[in-house]
């Protein structure tokens, strides 16, 4: 009997201190209902950190403060007093505030009560809004906001200047129907960098050679260009019985290589002997089967034929290429910044032995401002260019066309190296 009794009473106990709370309430227009919960619920959504910090504090909505310092001013004017103001705020108001963090929530409330007189004019102001809301498809979705305009970093004259201007811009041309695309404005971006990093360079040569600082006949350029050479002669390998095979015939297809080019300046302006680098898997020196005996040319060799740091090395080392200056001054020589361009302690003890040093241009600026590449390098490449056309053109008149040149040929010239079964 007595454990049927058990449910009803605490029902009872339930509805009582629900009742008594109300009751222990000041009066007041909005006062939230504060929902019935098992001490079981209440714990478990209480939010809390997994590591034992402080959890994150939650942000109350411009509307959700009005809300609770216009109960707060009229619950002072009508009592006479603020003291414990801002413990009844959070008492009366859970929903707004975390649970735990009494503190916090103190605090939180006494901020907005030292400035109620901004928060209440919020509500009268037509400026200020609380909420943005935007319709699509039939369906409109409404965003509170959490704080006023004008918080946050301040901005710079010269961006609340431009900002609107570049705004209204960009709604003018998407309303023209144009797509702007992130590729093209970071290309856009990047031009504009090397353009500026160009004239900086300039200016600062300029000024150097007006101080004295610089002496033209002391610089030097140098730069690297790549080759693919054709090195199929159209014969075979060789037969079955063959007692000897020529090093041509092995050789079949493009073989790529690196040419650098130096020129100095000054009255005695010249243009340096041309260092090679060939592509070796051992990357031996000499390569066997080619002698270094050429006059007016040296070489070395990599993996891949590319200018790496040891044949960097190798290249300040070669007498042939570089030296020393004969009044035993120190030149200085501009090279662009790849990553084999690498400062080491073997590089920089290179250069000492000649007394040079190395200054790198602006990035992606090759083709702009080097003499070695829009004076010696474009000039070859217009050679190659120029032989390669009439390479192209005989094997036109030869009827080199992949897949024979059939009625079905794509009317593609056929690949260098390869040869149709």
């Amino acid at each position: 009997m007595a454990s049927s009794n058990l449910p009803s009473l605490f029902a009872r106990q339930r509805v009582l201190n629900s009742r008594l709370l109300v009751v222990a309430s000041p009066p007041h227009d909005e006062i939230p209902c504060i929902p019935e919960r098992e001490p079981e619920q209440e714990a478990s959504e209480t939010p809390r950190s997994r590591s034992g910090k402080r959890a994150v504090q939650h942000v109350s909505t411009k509307q959700e403060r009005q809300r609770v310092v216009k109960w707060m001013k009229a619950y002072a004017a009508e009592v006479g007093s603020e003291d414990s103001i801002c413990s009844l705020a959070v008492k009366n108001f859970p929903t707004l505030f975390r649970q735990p963090n009494i503190n916090a929530n103190l605090q939180k409330t006494s901020r907005w009560w030292k400035a109620r007189e901004q928060i209440i004019s919020g509500i009268e102001s037509e400026v200020s809004l609380n909420c943005i809301s935007h319709r699509h498809l039939g369906i409109r979705k409404k965003v509170m906001l959490k704080a006023d305009s004008g918080r946050g970093r301040k901005r710079e004259d010269w961006s609340i200047w431009l900002y609107p201007l570049v705004l209204n811009e960009f709604r003018r041309l998407r309303a023209a129907g144009l797509k702007f695309s992130p590729f093209v404005l970071k290309l856009v971006a990047q031009n504009e960098f090397i353009d500026r990093s160009i004239a900086y360079h300039l200016g600062r040569l300029c000024r150097g050679f007006q101080s004295g600082e610089l002496d033209e006949n002391l610089q030097e350029n140098a730069d690297e260009t790549y080759f693919v050479i054709n090195m199929d002669n159209g014969h075979t390998l060789g037969f079955r019985g063959d007692e000897n095979v020529k090093y041509a015939d092995v050789v079949s297809g493009g073989v790529s290589m690196t040419m650098v080019v130096k020129v100095t300046g000054g009255r005695s302006a010249r243009i340096s002997s041309p260092f090679m680098i060939f592509q070796n898997d051992q990357c031996s020196y000499p390569i066997r089967g080619v002698p270094d005996n050429v006059p007016g040319v040296s070489y070395r060799s990599t993996k891949k034929s590319f200018m790496t740091t040891d044949c960097l090395v190798d290249y300040y080392n070669e007498g042939r290429a570089n030296w020393a200056d004969p009044g035993g001054a120190t030149k200085v020589q501009w090279i662009d910044n790849v990553s084999s361009h690498n400062l080491t302690p073997e590089v920089q003890a290179a250069l000492d032995n000649i007394r040079t040093q190395v200054r790198f241009l602006p990035e992606n600026s090759t083709h702009l401002i080097q003499p070695c590449d829009s004076f010696v390098i474009s000039k070859i490449k217009d050679a190659w260019t120029r032989m390669w056309e009439e390479y192209k053109l005989q094997m036109i008149v030869n009827g080199d066309w992949q897949g024979g040149g059939g009625p079905r040929t794509s009317g593609l010239l056929k690949i260098q190296g390869r040869r149709s079964s």
